[in-house]
């Protein structure tokens, strides 16, 4: 094989990568509710082109437990859900601790409440998903 056959394999592996990897942020950014953001339309146009914009690293976090610094020590995604008796908590889909913070404080009402907990989820899933690690 040529050094340029080497060379078109490698394009092509990279340019595969990259389109699965749109399709999985687009995904992501779809459920986190962050399909709008300039950084997502950013890496979104990086990735159509088959390149990944400077900066961008599609690796996981590290979990490596609460005093690990600044690593996240879940991995989410966190979810709202609404347990008996009107609780409100963020649960979290790795099911390896089952995760779950209630979210109490002065509300308005349960809607509140809701929403409150909506916007929290959305930032810890960005942070998970495209915060620096």
């Amino acid at each position: 094989m040529s050094e340029q056959q080497k060379l078109q394999m490698q394009l092509d592996s990279q340019r595969k990568v990259a389109m699965h990897a749109r399709q999985l942020i687009g995904l992501m950014a779809d459920r986190l509710g962050v399909t709008e953001s300039a950084v997502v339309r950013q890496l979104m146009a990086g990735l159509q082109k088959g390149e990944l914009p400077e900066g961008f690293s599609l690796s996981l976090p590290e979990v490596s437990g609460a005093s690990s610094g600044f690593q996240s020590p879940d991995r989410g995604l966190w979810v709202v859900q609404q347990w008996a008796s009107n609780k409100v908590v963020l649960q979290s889909d790795d099911f390896k601790r089952d995760a779950a913070l209630e979210i109490t404080g002065d509300f308005e009402g349960l809607e509140a409440k809701r929403e409150y907990a909506t916007g929290l989820a959305r930032w810890m899933n960005w942070m998970l998903v495209f915060g620096k690690r």
